[in-house]
């Protein structure tokens, strides 16, 4: 299946979850939402977690953690 990264379209397998396609799109992205410095985003701006499901056609962002974000 195709998902989108900051623009990046990475191909995945069907079932992907946001930690396999962090995986394949950047060790550092991984790094830093597992610190709690950088969370993901849906097409909606709703808040993905490493465990969530992926679609085909899904377009993720990454942003900077606000200050006081639960991590």
């Amino acid at each position: 299946m195709h998902v989108f990264i900051n623009g990046s379209q990475l191909f995945l397998f069907t079932g992907a979850r946001v930690l396999d396609g962090l995986t394949a799109y950047s060790a550092v992205a991984l790094e830093d939402v597992q610190a709690g410095n950088v969370v993901v985003l849906d097409a909606e701006g709703h808040r993905l977690y490493v465990d969530g499901r992926l679609h085909d056609g899904a377009r993720l962002t990454l942003a900077a953690a606000k200050n006081g974000e639960e991590k």
